[in-house]
């Protein structure tokens, strides 16, 4: 039963990585942006390391030289009881027989075992496709999709905190007029195409208006 629920929890947990990778909403960029400066060949020392998702200590982001990754925590409490019957077996610190052959971490409060088992997802890799832009002290994501058009995100450091931002099309005063935008009704999409100018005026207005906040 734990093992089918391990299992049932790690797929729910890749959808939703997936989900909010892949299908924020139906705006896309038509290229990447800002159209004005050089594409990074790596991330700057300085901005690599982990970081903790405010309030969710579950959920960690960590970036590389050239990559992202986000890692999901689950927690399975298991009654000391069961551990025998469910051929578990605790050796120091890490436990077996929950995962393969390999050893998981684990802590004991009273008669309950709580095993943590870490998923690690990439979520963003720095390819000819796939290219990171600094403008100021900003760096823009910008991921090639399937059709062909980007979606961009934004990523900045203030207060020793790491931030996030995505763009949310349904969030109040969303700053449409900026983007140029052309709907592509076969695809059931909008296409934004800001020139310069609109760009910074897209970025003065808030256009990055869905925030989540990391710290290490």
């Amino acid at each position: 039963m734990i093992k089918w629920l391990l299992i049932s929890l790690c797929l729910l947990a890749t959808c939703i990585l997936s989900y909010s990778q892949e299908n924020i909403n139906s705006l896309y960029f038509e290229t990447p942006q800002p159209i004005t400066k050089e594409k990074l060949d790596s991330f700057p020392d300085k901005i690599q390391g982990c970081y903790y998702k405010d309030n969710d200590s579950l959920i960690q982001l960590c970036i590389s030289d050239d990559s992202i990754y986000t890692s999901f925590t689950l927690v399975f409490p298991i009654p000391n009881r069961e551990l025998t019957e469910l051929k578990y077996e605790k050796i120091d610190t890490l436990l077996f027989g929950l995962k393969g052959e390999k050893g998981i971490p684990y802590i004991e409060v009273n008669d309950t075992v709580y095993a943590y088992l870490k998923q690690t997802n990439l979520f963003f890799k720095m390819s000819t496709k796939n290219i990171v832009i600094k403008e100021t002290d900003k760096y823009y994501l910008n991921e090639k999709l399937e059709n062909n058009y980007y979606n961009i995100i934004e990523l900045f450091f203030t207060e020793n905190k790491l931030t996030m931002a995505e763009c949310d099309p349904d969030g109040s005063n969303f700053p449409y007029a900026n983007l140029n935008l052309k709907e592509i009704k076969n695809d059931a999409i909008h296409l934004a195409r800001p020139d310069e100018k609109s760009w910074g005026e897209f970025i003065k207005n808030n256009g990055f208006n869905d925030q989540t906040k990391y710290h290490q």
